[in-house]
């Protein structure tokens, strides 16, 4: 008993004697390198962005996606406009020529309605494929930026808010493949043929039941992706809040019942977790520009195309063709989907990085 105590006595001298201290170091890069984060690929942001040695002007990047994808599509849409225009020329032509017979006029509307409509589907199916496009690298971001999002979850002491975030990326992304593929090519073609029975000569009206399901299609989407950036916001922020008292606790009792070097622990966590934010704030950074990069494109040509086809419904109206105007008008109105589309998901995707960077 006398040499335990001894033996006690002479290790606790030893630990008093030695000069246990903590310092402060710099472990963004090593952090980075481990979460992966150094790995991330953007065309968007150069490798000094996405390692952090060069500042991010986000808006000035939101600025540049918007005018380059303009620059890059504009060839399409002009085209595209070119061929609309040209179909409402042939179609005032056909209806002075067909003034003096009944006949000819009918012959003369159908022929003109089925040119138009090969014009303007091939135009908003263009403008389909690009919005699809961009949900895929929107979905691509998102699985890349996923596991590195989770490890600075982890390094940073929030393990469940980890957990809670990637399950709520997976309901995300799960919700965009299904709305993408599932939804939106039979909408599109549904309310294209509606629109189109509508413009027959001689047929009903049918366009505000087009306008309708349109109306409504946007409404789903709309709802669909609020609740869905508010799932990912509460899911993530009550993880954050358990894992926030749970660390409090273990700081506490480090530094109160571990004897000795408790305090040296607690000073190497808050350490580490303030070198994991950092990393975060870098990444957050670069996850925003990969998302406006995925979003902004196709939001721009969809409005761009939205343009084109009110300028042609408008150029239909002027030349006194009214069954094409509304079809035209119609048509144009279906880019609102689209345009839903890319908000909402941009919007959803947002959420969940602005919650990542806070926490």
């Amino acid at each position: 008993m006398k040499k335990a105590a001894a033996l006690l006595l002479a290790t606790v001298s030893v630990l008093l004697i030695l000069p246990f201290y903590a310092r402060a170091e710099d472990n963004t890069e090593r952090i980075a390198a481990e979460t992966g984060a150094d790995r991330l690929e953007s065309s968007a942001l150069s490798g000094d962005e996405l390692s952090g040695k060069k500042t991010v002007n986000v808006f000035e990047k939101a600025l540049n996606i918007t005018f380059s994808a303009i620059s890059e599509n504009s060839g399409t849409i002009a085209a595209g406009a070119g061929v609309l225009l040209a179909a409402i020329i042939f179609c005032g032509i056909m209806a002075a020529l067909g003034d003096g017979s009944e006949a000819l006029g009918k012959a003369g509307g159908y022929i003109s309605l089925l040119l138009l409509s090969a014009a303007a589907y091939s135009l908003i199916y263009e403008v389909f494929v690009f919005v699809n496009a961009g949900m895929q690298s929107l979905s691509l971001a998102i699985t890349s930026l996923q596991p590195v999002m989770a490890s600075l979850y982890a390094a940073g002491g929030n393990a469940a808010a980890g957990a809670a975030s990637s399950s709520g990326f997976l309901l995300f992304l799960t919700v965009l493949e299904i709305i993408c593929s599932k939804l939106l090519l039979p909408l599109l073609s549904v309310c294209f043929a509606l629109a189109l029975c509508g413009a027959i000569p001689g047929g009903i009206d049918i366009s505000s039941v087009a306008n309708a399901v349109k109306t409504t299609a946007t409404a789903i989407m709309s709802f669909v992706f609020t609740i869905l950036g508010f799932t990912l916001y509460i899911q993530t922020s009550v993880a954050a809040t358990g894992d926030s008292y749970v660390s409090r606790s273990v700081r506490f009792a480090s530094g109160a019942f571990v004897p000795v070097i408790g305090g040296i622990l607690g000073d190497a966590y808050r350490t580490l977790a303030a070198s994991a934010a950092v990393v975060k704030g870098t990444v957050g950074t670069a996850g925003v520009v990969m998302i406006f990069a995925a979003v902004l494109p196709p939001a721009a040509v969809t409005l761009c195309a939205r343009v084109v086809f009110s300028l042609s419904s408008a150029a239909a109206k002027a030349l006194g063709r009214e069954p094409e105007s509304r079809f035209l008008s119609t048509v144009g109105g279906m880019t609102g989907i689209l345009f839903a589309l890319t908000l909402g998901a941009g919007a959803a995707a947002l959420i969940a990085m602005a919650v990542f960077v806070s926490i």
